[in-house]
């Protein structure tokens, strides 16, 4: 459900700036600890491999990308 539209917002608005990674929680049972992910689905933004911000549930199109707009 969720990948489709960050995929679209990345890219139409943010390609080449902005890189997604899909993790797949039942294969790496390691990130899921080390990020504290407690359920899905869960967006984790970074920045210079720092998180900035965990949003948890499925948001509107203009939400996820004034988030994404303000990690530039």
């Amino acid at each position: 459900i969720l990948a489709p539209i960050l995929n679209s917002i990345v890219k139409a608005e943010f390609e080449g700036r902005i890189h997604l990674v899909e993790v797949d929680i039942e294969e790496d049972s390691k990130f899921v600890l080390d990020s504290g992910v407690t359920s899905t689905p869960t967006t984790i933004l970074y920045k210079n491999k720092e998180t900035i911000e965990v949003i948890k549930g499925v948001k509107r199109k203009d939400e996820f990308k004034a988030k994404l707009q303000a990690l530039l």
